[in-house]
């Protein structure tokens, strides 16, 4: 018998029943698995401390490679066939940083503003077809 797990029963209870039990029926069918064949890439703490970054308009630093640490002004998180991209603001204008060889991130204190008229689905959809 398929059980959901606990989060997944949380986010079952909060939504329209009808929509709960087509939500649970996917699970028998589709898995996601972002993480490689090789093992995850990037510890699932830093992209966690990313994510809490985007939510509080944080700035964050961050250490990728074997470059010297960066601050950045995260506006979200794109996960492409398989790579993580943080989409940035900048003096320049908006820019994406492929994270897959992420070493090391730090929470600032730094809040920002994220430009009015930002979308992340829009922006996304524009990049990945001039990159692709």
């Amino acid at each position: 018998m398929h059980r959901p797990s606990p989060c997944a029963t949380k986010l079952l209870n909060a939504i329209a029943p009808a929509l709960a039990e087509e939500a649970d029926q996917l699970s028998t069918w589709f898995v996601h698995d972002p993480d490689p064949w090789a093992g995850n890439r990037i510890p699932h703490g830093e992209l966690r401390r990313l994510a809490r970054s985007v939510h509080q308009h944080r700035q964050v630093e961050v250490t990728i490679a074997h470059e010297p640490a960066v601050a950045l002004q995260p506006l979200g998180l794109a996960l492409k066939a398989g790579s993580w991209h943080l989409v940035v603001s900048s003096g320049e204008g908006i820019d994406v940083v492929c994270v897959d060889e992420l070493r090391a991130t730090r929470l600032t204190n730094h809040r920002f503003t994220p430009p009015d008229d930002f979308n992340l689905a829009d922006y996304w959809k524009r990049y990945a077809s001039q990159h692709g």
